[in-house]
């Protein structure tokens, strides 16, 4: 059986993980910096659960890619 293709490459995947994580630290480092902002809660837990979902999808894709360059099957 061949290994499951996401249609999206490990180096999208990668800067999709940066993107969100460096987001995810402006929001809670900006009311460090900016005394009239305050930040979201809910969108701690949403960012957390991207980047816990894009990390996973990023891992699967190079476990699946390093698998096809070793050559291994899952017959």
């Amino acid at each position: 059986m061949a290994s499951q293709d996401y249609g999206v490459s490990t180096t999208t995947l990668t800067v999709l993980v940066y993107v969100v994580t460096v987001c995810w630290a402006g929001n809670i480092f900006a009311p460090l910096v900016i005394d009239s902002y305050t930040g979201n809660t809910g969108v701690n837990g949403i960012m957390g659960a991207i980047i816990g979902l894009l990390g996973a999808a990023r891992f699967q894709a190079s476990r699946n890619r390093d698998r096809e360059t070793q050559g291994d099957s899952d017959e």
